[in-house]
């Protein structure tokens, strides 16, 4: 019975660390959200001076801060536990075999079941422990994990409306273009007179074929 109690404990404590796991994936998400969001206001803002640049960089200060203690808070939720698990079926079973073979020496072959069965009681009431302090510790930071981040996203809210404002009410500044050598540029380049294409001659005309009748004559010999 006690057994039975320890082991359903073992693996409730098992079911919740794999529970806390999937917990820590939302807040992972909004944090990334409001990194890009506080990046953005830090990038984009045009200080003017006055009471919106006090209010606007009060409120990113405000929220880099708290932005900065729920990633703590994350990373804490994560790293920095060790967890117990029984041994493997293998090493159970080798064990319990030489339980039974150790007490059947000694001619008590019904004390290897109970031996083993306090081995098991002992081993899960023992990890189900130490699982359930470390999920009892990851619950506590992931709590402050999600206040911090609900509580990033107010002020990271309040700081976009004096954003906002000046990026209502600021006016472009026209920009100066000077043009330089301007009457140079005008002036008109003088021309250079062309030359006139040198005349050519005709083309030859080529000589036609010569009707020779027999007989034959060398060229320049007439008969």
């Amino acid at each position: 019975m006690a057994e039975n109690l320890f082991e359903k404990l073992y693996d409730a404590e098992w079911r919740r660390r794999n529970d806390l796991i999937g917990a820590a994936s939302v807040p992972l998400g909004v944090l990334a959200l409001l990194g890009s969001a506080v990046f953005f206001l830090l990038k984009e803002y045009a200080a003017g001076g006055g009471l919106l640049d006090v209010l606007f960089w009060t409120g990113l200060i405000f929220a880099a801060l708290v932005y900065s203690a729920a990633v703590y808070f994350l990373v804490r939720s994560y790293h920095g536990y060790r967890y117990q698990q029984i041994p493997y079926p293998s090493e159970l079973r080798s064990y319990r075999q030489a339980l039974e073979h150790r007490f059947a020496a000694e001619g008590t072959p019904l004390l290897a079941g109970q031996r083993f069965e306090e081995f098991l009681e002992e081993h899960f009431g023992s990890a189900a422990e130490r699982n359930m302090q470390n999920n009892i510790a990851r619950e506590v930071y992931l709590q402050r994990t999600n206040r911090a981040t609900i509580l990033c996203l107010l002020v990271v809210a309040a700081t976009a409306v004096p954003f906002a404002v000046r990026e209502r009410t600021r006016v472009d500044t026209p920009q100066r273009v000077e043009i330089t050598n301007l009457r140079s540029g005008m002036t008109a380049q003088p021309t250079t007179p062309k030359t006139p294409a040198a005349t050519l001659p005709p083309m030859p005309v080529p000589p036609p074929n010569v009707d020779v009748k027999l007989p034959l004559q060398r060229p320049g010999h007439p008969r």
